[in-house]
C-alpha cells in the first residue's frame, strides 16, 4: 500500500470512520470503497 493511501485511511479514521465498517480497500483492483456513513462523515469533518 503506498503512502497515499494510508494517509487516505488516515484521515477517514480521524473522521471518525471505521475500518472494514465503513470503508475497505482491494488490493488487488487497487480500489477503495466507502460507504454513505463514512461519506458523511468526511462531509462533516472537511466541509
Amino acid at each position: 500500500m503506498d503512502q497515499v493511501a494510508i494517509d487516505f485511511f488516515r484521515l477517514l479514521i480521524q473522521a471518525g470512520a471505521v475500518p472494514g465498517e465503513d470503508f475497505s480497500c482491494d488490493g488487488e483492483r487497487q480500489v477503495y470503497h466507502l460507504n454513505e456513513r463514512c461519506h458523511s462523515l468526511l462531509q462533516a469533518s472537511f466541509p
